[in-house]
């Protein structure tokens, strides 16, 4: 009868561990049971059954031994498990509705009520996301929790909100304590298109762009004229655009992009000569939104890493000053697609 295997293996980890058994699949079928310990006793058919992961979150020595009908129990398996207390707070990104929502007309009056606007906000580990509609307020004094089923994706519905712009900071504690020093803003802004000027937008083609060679216009029959720019090495090659803004304000870039696979789907993109971040054309953590368009042609805002991970912040925004400005997109992978660009002021 072999011993059952622990998987991860022992070692030391961050917080906390989610441990479980392995057997072979042939003992699985025979309905082999793992007992185990988490004292430094000796398992026996009276210990606990793994039925699923063992959450550890302090230094344990783990024994396990298989028993199945008919048979001897096995050799008993021991793993140390050395759990480092985790201090790090959650990272919230991935905030939404970041954009203008339209209130439509009922019969022939304005409803400047929109039925409903749902928060959503993602953490890089489990937590706790509360939310105050004005900012510094701490965590502890805010009164208003978003909901959770897995502790990385929270929501929650705001109803009956009125035209304007509205603003909603939002915090995050993990289960040992540790919360977000700064708040994390969703702004978006409630309009009346009928009524409400839009924002100043303006759209660029990439074909327009300043190109630095190996970045080169291609032929891509999904592209708005059938063409587009990408450049065939990496790291080489970029497309630079000038523009200029009416006025001081924040910025949010949309890109009408294509990554054709996972090694060409990223760009470095920096304005007016800042910090470079990465553009990951296909990426999202929720593979909720982007996952239907992977590989094809779509429209999404340009987020960044921020040195962490995909989409910490999505969307990037980008405050300017009045006047002319350029934004420059640098090739990351080879193969990545840009056809066309649109720069939007932030309600």
């Amino acid at each position: 009868m072999p011993a059952p295997a622990f998987w991860p293996l022992e070692g030391e980890f961050t917080g906390s561990v989610a441990v479980q058994a392995r057997l072979p699949l042939y003992l699985a079928q025979r309905s082999a049971a793992v007992h185990y310990t988490t004292d430094g006793s000796e398992p026996d058919e009276h210990s606990a059954i793994f039925t699923g992961p063992v959450n550890l979150t302090r230094d344990t020595v783990m024994k396990a031994r298989t028993f199945a009908a008919g048979c001897k129990p096995s050799a008993v398996a021991m793993a140390k498990y050395t759990i480092r207390p985790d201090t790090a707070a959650p990272v919230l990104f991935g905030g939404s509705p970041n954009s203008v929502i339209k209130a439509w007309l009922q019969g022939e009056k304005l409803n400047d009520m929109a039925t409903e606007v749902r928060l959503s906000v993602h953490s890089s580990k489990w937590a706790e996301c509360r939310y105050a509609d004005k900012p510094g307020v701490p965590f502890e004094k805010m009164t208003d929790t978003l909901e959770t089923r897995d502790g990385l994706v929270h929501e929650h519905s705001l109803w009956e909100v009125k035209t304007g712009v509205h603003a909603y900071y939002v915090k995050a504690r993990d289960r040992l304590g540790n919360v977000t020093p700064q708040d994390y803003e969703i702004r978006f802004g409630v309009a009346d298109v009928n009524q409400i000027a839009p924002p100043w937008r303006l759209e660029l083609a990439a074909t327009q762009g300043t190109l630095t060679a190996p970045m080169a216009v291609v032929e891509d029959e999904g592209a708005a004229d059938g063409k587009c720019v990408s450049s065939s090495e990496n790291e080489k090659g970029a497309a630079a655009f000038t523009f200029t803004v009416p006025a001081a304000a924040d910025y949010i870039v949309y890109a009408y992009a294509r990554g054709p696979g996972a090694d060409s789907d990223t760009f470095f993109v920096s304005v007016d000569d800042g910090a470079e971040d990465v553009f990951d054309i296909n990426a999202d953590p929720s593979d909720a939104r982007r996952l239907t368009k992977k590989g094809k042609w779509h429209w999404d805002t340009i987020g960044g890493r921020d040195n962490r991970f995909p989409l910490t912040l999505d969307p990037r925004i980008s405050p300017l000053a009045k006047g002319e400005h350029t934004l420059v997109f640098r090739c990351r992978q080879a193969g990545a697609l840009l056809d066309r660009i649109i720069i939007v002021q932030r309600p």
